[in-house]
This record gives C-alpha cells, structure tokens and sequence, in this order.
C-alpha cells in the first residue's frame, strides 16, 4: 500500500470562492482477502422510458344546511385517501397503468385524465354510511425515466430524485392499495400473518417485510428486509384494565398509551372514534347521559335499556371519546382498538426486551424470510409492476467482498497482543492497561438495601469489592486504598447521599476531591440514575461509574449458574468495569501496534491527527418543546483513544450543529495545550445520523466551519489549514451481509473486517459497508461509510483499513465494535446530555413558562470537558 500524500489546500481561495472539495472517486480497495457473500437486493430489470405526472387533491363533500353541497380540506391521511382514488381508477378504467403516492401525486404510463384539471365526484361506502369526495388532477410534466439508467451507468452526476420515486411506488403500490396490509412507510404488514407475539402492556410485536429501490453500481436493485414493529393489540379497553388494574395510576399509564388511537364500539364498528381519556372516578353506573328521553340516564342504563346489553364490569372507568361538537362515552367492555396501528412512544423494559427476541434471526432464518417474501408478493404476476416495465429477480445477490487484516494491540503488558479474526479477545492473565489512570481519593455509595449487600457469603458487597480491587491493581490502575464506603439511608435525595460520601472521601484521603465515585444500584433505579448522573456531571465534575447489583452478583445468585461460571462472569464484569474506570480516570486502555511503512493513516505516523466524532441526538417525542443535542468529541492523543467533548443544546429535531465553528475552535485549542502547542497536521472526521437528503447541507456548513476555524487558530494570515477527511457513517439502513458459505464467526455472521465497496453502492461517490464487528446474536448490521471528502488522499485500501482497526479502541469492551469510536462517543455523549435536560413540572414553574414542563439544560461542568465520563 502507498504511503498517502495529502492535497495541497488553498485555504484562502476556498474560503473566498465558496468552493467545496468535489467528492472522491475511487476504484474499489484491493487489500484483504477476496471472498463472496449473499445481500439482501435483488436486481430490477426496467424497460419503460417515461411515465406522467398529475397532481391530485382529495377534498371531502359534506352537505348544508341548504341542501348544498361544500367541499372541506381536512388533509385527509393516506388511509383516506387511497380508496377515494381506486374507487375513482375503477369508475374511469384506468386499468393497471397507474400509481399513487397517497398524498398529491399519481404516476401513468398512459394518459389517464385530461391534461387541463379536471374536479371529479367519488362516493365511499362504509357500512351503513356514505361519504362523498371531490378529486381535483391536472398534468404536470412528463417524468424520465431512461435518466435514472443514465445516473447509475455515470453518465449523470446526480441522482434522479423523482424516478427514483415513480418506481419505487409503482413496487409498492400493489400493497399498498391493499385493505388488508397495513403500510407504514417501507414497512409492510398482513394482520392475517400474524401470530400474536405478545409484549405485554396492550402491545403485539408484528413481523412485516421492508423494501426500498436502490440505484447502485452493479444496477438497479431492491432491497428487501424483514420489519418488527410493535401494534397496539386489538382487543377490549376492558381486557386491559382487567390486566394491569384500574386505579388512578392505570388510568393515567393506559391515557398516556391510547391517547388518539382509533377505537369502535362494538354496536357500531363502521363508525371510527379516537379514545380521548379514561376516568377512574367515572364509572358506567355514575355516569350520566342527560336528558336521553327526555331524563337523565346512566351509561349503564342506558346501554342495558336501549342496546339491551348489561354490563359484567359496570364499576370499570368509562372511555370517553367526546370531539368538540360532541360528547361520546362507550363502556370499556364495548370499546374495541382497530388493529393496525403502532405503539407510539418508547416501549418499557420487559416490552424491549421481548421485541428483541421477537425480532432476533440468525442469518440462515433471515435469508429464508426474505426469500419466503419474495414468493409471496409475487412481482412478476403484479399487472402494475409489468406496466411500468419492470421485473424483479427472484435470486438474492451474490456479490464480491473481502476480508481485512486485524490488528494488532499493544498493552502496557504485553506490547503486542494478536487478538485473533473473531472480534473478540479476552484479558489474560498479566494484561496492564497500556497508560494508568490514577485515584487519589475515591467513593463508594451503596443505594440497595444495606442487609441484603452485607450478605457474608459470595454474594456480598465486601467479596465483590476485592474482586474489583485486585482486577485495578492487577491492570495498572493506581490507588492508595480501598475506597471510602457511604450506604444511603434513603431519608435523604440521591444528591445530598453523594455530597455526603464526597465529603467523607475528602476527610479519609487529606482533603483530596475525589476523582471517581462508584454507585451501587438496585435494578430498574432509573431516577436513582439520572440523579446521580446530574450531580456528578453537572454539580461537582466528578466521573461516576454504576454498577447494577443482580448484574454484578450482589446481593443474589445468578441462578441455573455453577461456581465457575459464577466467578468467570464476576471476573469479565470486573475487567469492563476497570476499563471504563481507567478510561474516565485519563487512561489509556490499550493501542494499535505501529505498522512502519504500511501507509495507514494515522497509525505507526510522527505526524499529529486529529480524530472528530459528531452526532446530533434527537428525542423520540414529538413535542417541538423537547430539544436536539449535538456532541463533538475530538481525539487529543497519538494513539487516537483518548477524547475532549463538546455538547450543545438546539432546536427539536434540528441537524445542523449551532455554533458549530465554535465548538471546532475550542476542540482545536484543546488538542493544541494538551501536544505541546502543537496543530493537528489532519483532521479526519467521522459524522453520524445524516440521511442521504441532508449530505449536502451538513457537509458545506461543517466543512466551512472547521476550515474557518482552522483558520482562525493560524497567525491571522489563514496559513493553518490542514486537509480534511469528511466521512458519513450511517447505521439505520436494511442492508445485510449474509455469509454464502466457507467462514463465518460464531454466531454465524460474516466475519469482521468484511467490506464491500463494489456492486451494491453507490454509483457516484466512494462509499462502502463495513462490517467491523463480531455477531452476538442475530444478523449483523454493518456500517456504511460515506467519503464526501478526502483532502487527506487516504485513498481505498487506507480509509477502509484506517475506520476498521479504530474500531478495536473502543474502551468499554474487548471486542472490536460495529461503529468507528469516534462516532460512538458522539452518540454516548449525546445521550448522557440528554440526562441534563430537566423538566420542572411544579405549578410555579409553569405559570411562570407559560406551560408545563419547560425543559431546562444543565451543561457538564468544565472539569470534565477533557474527560471520558460519558463511557
């Protein structure tokens, strides 16, 4: 391999022009040993040239109170909307020719409708009831299809959004139109197949299929993978509360969950409401209907008397579904949910945990899956697929890949360490940490109950305790005693339990401030947590390390578990936690061996680098009031593994980083008192969570930024302007490496250091899959990587074998990770800031804020900016 050349950058002209760097066009790596493996595309053949564009709106008809008719938009849904359209199709006899996109477009291969907007009536039957719709279309523009072959051949540079879309559309659209499949995005899922994977709670894990149209260079293919979401179930209002109970709390947990999920009576299932709330102090037999011929009259009575239905549960809480116009109560027992519709929010603990294994396949079961699917929608007996030119392979792809060198690691002891192609090593007997953190004054507090963790047998706090002792001495960790012990009476808050050990820390070591703090938790202690997170972090500058008493032993037996397993598991939990505590101590866990000559960036090289690692955290909710947060972490050492951070808080759901140029600087300035006032000679940055839509507009705002601030750390003259290695990684995608036979690891997976970068990417820019990591459970998810830029001249081989062996620095494990590090610890740092966002929900708060629960941010304390306490 060659030894890289950095480009010559003209930093002033740049700057002044607004001119970005033009992306990489590489020819694929060569390094690594040549092997196939199956993905999950299959290639799409497409004959047609051009299709039709036609602009629709669906309006609802509602008559007046004249006898009139008025035409309301209510921006109906796509579950609206598509049977207005095939009722519409079927009146006009479009045939098969025509596809929607359930919002404002409608895709031909022929002209369907007149080419000046044409208004057409559609009547919709429901049952009993009727509903009347007006369809306004109009021609807009012929669409290309043969551009999107031009794109992929390298003839176009940019891709053809918009045939792209038609086609994707035109392989959906079959399913879509379907009553009986429920869509949600790409996801597709036929109630009729599902076996009823409960969650507990109300909840139904669903097993779907996903598929998405991807141009890349060995053509156009589909990519088809399974899909698991989490439905609502489809039973009786009533069944839940007979099930978690309906006392207050119930009542409130089951609002929070059902709030707007569409429910029927089971007297009227044409009619659809949406369950508003549900009330402990109003039952059916208290609740009254007034005036209902002409006397007032309960729930109850009145469902007995007029539905000639008696209630078995008449104490239960009534389902109130009232709208503005009008009050609507149904008894639990008669309120059914309409199946088909996601769990919205984030799932407990025990629901997570069975979606996990209800989702799990190993990569033989998902290939069996995936192909199963394949049979089963049936593409080439689709008249609209056929209409639209296209036919779908039925063979899944097998396509070129290679396997990379692993590297070597060098600890303190032994200097070089072969840590095997399984992606995963174990500490030896002997293993110290390559550079010692050191404690001068530590504290441990004990938030379980103190009988239960003061067991004299092997389940006890003091047994537990030596063990981690002796794996810190034996690993390097320097201390001068055990630490000072404080057990939480819980009369106090978790905050002042830990002022309380930090002072007794102080008087035990000569009034020295402690430099870590270990937290003993009981299991599911959440608020314990975020409690403990928000006074070491924010208040004091202290890096905390938690442990989990069942998982650390304490307390109680690991059941089904001999004595050997027993002592193994306590000694692999006790050698993570020193790595994580040697880490937030300043230490250094282990590094790459040197390579002299090999020509891999950044390693065995005298020059200096800097490692950034961005991510941008977004919150679950949908409330504009819950923020963003960005994290930057940046690399200020030359073994790459130790990391400064950086975290800013920003309007919801906002990618583009505030202050961004700023945080660069800081970073900058950082690496620069910590090397000896010396500039990073590259910069390689490694940023997370972009979608393919958003590369542009992140790229020329933080590019730009980090030019800026390069030159602005210079001598005013812009001279400073080191090159700049920009690459996307990205982990929310479907694409799958599933080994075609010869080796595997032990979970059956491809083996890490896999990497493709032919065949399934992109046409346009130097892209690849990257799986990096051992499988634990399950088909592995490999990483793909985007080189938007690479000033740096890294080339193939070099980017990709550079972004693999960082993947073994990652300090909280011995095993090689599926993400490269730097963006890993973005993300972590993100996600413990967003402990930091706290909500004031007292009455004084907000009448103050104008509403309730006004977020406040408490930003990490500058003693841990330089810190790795977010590991």
């Amino acid at each position: 391999m060659r030894t890289p050349t950095p480009r010559t950058v003209d930093c002033g002209f740049a700057q002044e022009q607004g001119i970005k760097p033009p992306p990489p066009k590489y020819e694929p790596a060569r390094l690594g040993r040549s092997i196939r493996v199956l993905v999950n595309y299959f290639l799409v053949d497409c004959r047609a040239q051009e299709a039709l564009h036609y602009s629709t709106e669906v309006n609802q008809i509602f008559d007046d109170a004249q006898g009139g008719q008025q035409v309301i938009d209510f921006r109906l849904k796509a579950e609206e909307t598509r049977p207005v359209i095939r009722q519409l199709a079927d009146q006009q006899r479009w045939g098969h020719t025509w596809v929607y996109d359930g919002k404002h477009a409608i895709y031909s291969t022929e002209e369907i409708c007149p080419r000046e907007e044409t208004a057409t009536n559609v009547t919709i039957s429901r049952g009993r009831r009727q509903r009347k719709y007006q369809v306004k279309m109009k021609l807009v523009a012929p669409v290309a299809i043969r551009s999107l072959f031009e794109f992929i051949q390298g003839r176009a540079d940019r891709l053809p959004q918009e045939v792209l879309q038609v086609l994707d559309i035109a392989l959906r659209h079959t399913q879509q139109m379907n009553p009986a499949c429920t869509a949600h995005n790409a996801n597709f899922f036929f109630q009729s197949q599902q076996r009823g994977n409960s969650l507990g709670g109300g909840a139904q894990a669903w097993m779907g299929y996903y598929q998405s149209l991807k141009p890349c260079k060995g053509g156009l293919a589909l990519n088809v993978d399974t899909a698991c979401t989490a439905f609502v179930d489809s039973c009786l209002i009533s069944d839940i509360l007979l099930d978690i109970g309906a006392d207050e709390h119930a009542c409130k947990k089951i609002k929070s969950k059902l709030k707007n999920v569409k429910v029927v009576s089971i007297f009227d299932e044409d009619n659809v409401h949406k369950f508003k709330c549900i009330g402990r102090d109003r039952p059916c037999e208290s609740m009254f209907f007034h005036k209902h011929s002409n006397r007032d009259m309960s729930v109850q009575e009145y469902f007995e008397t007029v539905k000639g239905k008696r209630l078995r549960y008449p104490d239960l809480p009534i389902v109130d579904c009232s709208t503005t116009k009008k009050p609507i109560f149904i008894p639990a027992e008669f309120t059914r949910i309409l199946p088909g519709q996601k769990v919205k929010g984030k799932l407990n603990a025990q629901q997570t945990a069975q979606m996990i294994r209800s989702a799990t396949q190993r990569p033989l079961e998902r290939k069996e899956y995936i192909e199963d699917v394949l049979r089963r929608i049936q593409f080439d007996d689709d008249p609209t697929v056929g209409a639209f030119g296209m036919r779908v392979s039925s063979q899944m792809q097998e396509i070129d890949a290679r396997i990379l060198p692993h590297p070597h690691l060098k600890y303190k002891d032994p200097p070089c360490m072969d840590v095997g192609t399984q992606g995963v090593w174990n500490f030896t007997r002997g293993v110290s940490f390559f550079r010692r953190g050191k404690i001068n004054s530590w504290a441990f507090v004990s938030f379980c109950d103190e009988r239960v963790v003061n067991d004299p047998g092997e389940t006890g706090l003091d047994v537990f305790m030596n063990a981690l002792i002796d794996v810190l001495r034996k690993t390097g960790v320097k201390f001068q005693g055990g630490p000072v012990v404080h057990y939480a009476q819980f009369r106090l808050s978790p905050r002042e339990e830990i002022l309380q050990a930090i002072d007794k820390a102080k008087r035990h070591f000569e009034d020295k401030e402690p430099n870590i703090i270990i937290c003993l938790l009981p299991n599911n202690a959440k608020e314990i947590y975020k409690s403990v997170k928000l006074t070491c972090d924010a208040t004091r500058g202290i890096p905390s390390q938690c442990i989990c008493a069942p998982k650390a032993g304490i307390g109680q037996l690991l059941k089904g578990r001999d004595e050997h397993a027993r002592r193994r598991g306590r000694d692999q939990y006790c050698n993570n936690l020193a790595m994580k505590i040697n880490t937030k101590l300043g230490g250094t866990n282990c590094a790459i061996v040197d390579v002299p000559n090999s020509g891999i960036p950044i390693i065995g090289q005298d020059k200096a680098f800097m490692l950034l690692g961005v991510d941008v955290s977004h919150p679950q909710s949908q409330e504009e009031s819950e923020p963003s947060i960005a994290a930057l972490v940046a690399s200020m050492d030359p073994a790459g593994s130790h990391y400064a951070c950086r975290v800013k808080i920003q309007q919801h759901g906002q990618e583009l980083v505030n202050d961004f140029k700023e945080l660069v600087k800081e970073l900058l300035l950082e690496f620069f008192k910590h090397n000896n006032r010396m500039k990073p000679e590259s910069i390689i940055v490694y940023r997370d969570g972009v979608s393919e839509g958003q590369f542009d507009a992140v790229l020329s705002n933080e590019y730009d930024c980090i030019r800026t601030a390069c030159m602005e750390m210079g001598n005013g003259d812009g001279t400073y302007c080191p090159p700049i290695t920009f690459i996307i990684v990205q982990k929310r995608h479907h694409t799958r490496l599933l080994p075609a036979g010869g080796s595997t690891d032990r979970s059956g997976n491809v083996l890490p250091g896999t990497v493709v970068d032919t065949a399934i990417t992109s046409p346009a820019v130097f892209d690849f899959f990257l799986n990096s990591h051992a499988g634990i459970q399950g088909t592995s998810r490999p990483s793909h990587y985007h080189v938007l830029v690479d000033e740096n001249n890294f080339g193939p081989d070099a980017v990709q074998l550079m972004t693999y062996w960082l993947c073994y620095l990652y300090c909280r494990c011995t095993r090689s990770v599926s993400v490269v590090p730097p963006a890993y610890y973005a993300h972590l740092a993100a996600m413990r800031a967003r402990l930091l966002v706290e909500r004031d929900t007292s009455d004084d708060a907000s009448s103050a804020s104008g509403f309730s629960g006004a977020p406040q941010f408490a930003n990490f304390h500058d003693s841990l900016k330089n810190v790795m306490f977010y590991v």
